[in-house]
């Protein structure tokens, strides 16, 4: 559903739709991989982080820490670990040309508390 936000100017006041969040509780899986795939077409690191959960998004920020005492790490240096992890455990993916999703399995519904994790084949 679109929401609209007000926008004022000298002459009249407009109503345009504010943007939606993507993704969201309500976006299928399978559109969250096709546009993390899309986004990896394109080479697209930044933009293939943001479409991770929170709790992926957590995990990256912590393996990009190294050890304790690398508290804060900068967007950089996490978009570049992520960038060596993707390379090492799937050769190809950035910057393919062409994918399909071969199979998927729902691994854990949405239960008010948690999104769905589901779990692709792509080639």
């Amino acid at each position: 559903m679109l929401w609209p936000t007000m926008i004022l100017s000298a002459h009249a006041v407009t109503f345009a739709p504010k943007a939606l969040k993507f993704p969201s509780r309500a976006t299928p899986p399978a559109d969250v991989v096709v546009a993390q795939l899309d986004a990896l077409r394109r080479n697209d690191v930044a933009r293939t982080y943001e479409l991770f959960s929170r709790a992926r998004r957590l995990a990256i920020d912590e393996a990009a820490r190294g050890d304790a005492r690398h508290y804060e790490v900068s967007r950089e240096v996490v978009l570049q670990k992520l960038e060596i992890a993707l390379r090492d455990s799937c050769p190809g993916l950035i910057g393919h040309d062409r994918y399909e999703i071969s199979s998927s399995l729902a691994i854990r519904e949405y239960d008010g508390v948690h999104l769905p994790q589901w779990r692709c084949r792509v080639r």
